[in-house]
């Protein structure tokens, strides 16, 4: 091997001995230290909910009636046993139904917020610079 190859040879391993030296200290440092400062947080997707249309409501509060009249909460019903007016009242009130507005579906949402000095540290040492 001539001077030329070997001159060649050094400085090639010199620099690439530096290049991963700078990797290794500077820009790995640096791209764990930003990724460490932000957490992702996700919210989960939502279905769509088709909501309570007034007629619904309309018709839960006809059924209510219905329920009350065919059984009256003063009346007691002998092969009931056990069975008292406010029994026969929250019976007839479980089909009741409040209106609500549909809601679009959601899709899966993320946001990124800055982490506390907690989080921050536990990455860090988790990632193996502290």
């Amino acid at each position: 091997m001539n001077w030329k190859s070997k001159k060649f040879a050094i400085s090639s391993m010199a620099i690439f001995l530096t290049a991963l030296l700078f990797y290794r200290y500077e820009i790995r440092p640096g791209r764990i230290m930003h990724a460490c400062s932000w957490i992702r947080e996700g919210f989960a997707a939502l279905p769509a909910d088709p909501g309570v249309t007034v007629e619904d409501v309309d018709l839960s509060i006809q059924r209510y009636k219905d329920c009350i009249k065919t059984n009256p909460p003063h009346a007691t019903n002998p092969g009931a046993a056990g069975f008292s007016g406010q029994v026969m009242i929250d019976e007839c009130s479980i089909g009741l139904k409040e209106y609500r507005a549909p809601t679009p579906a959601q899709s899966e949402s993320y946001r990124y917020r800055q982490a506390s000095k907690s989080e921050y540290d536990f990455c860090l040492h988790d990632k193996g610079l502290k």
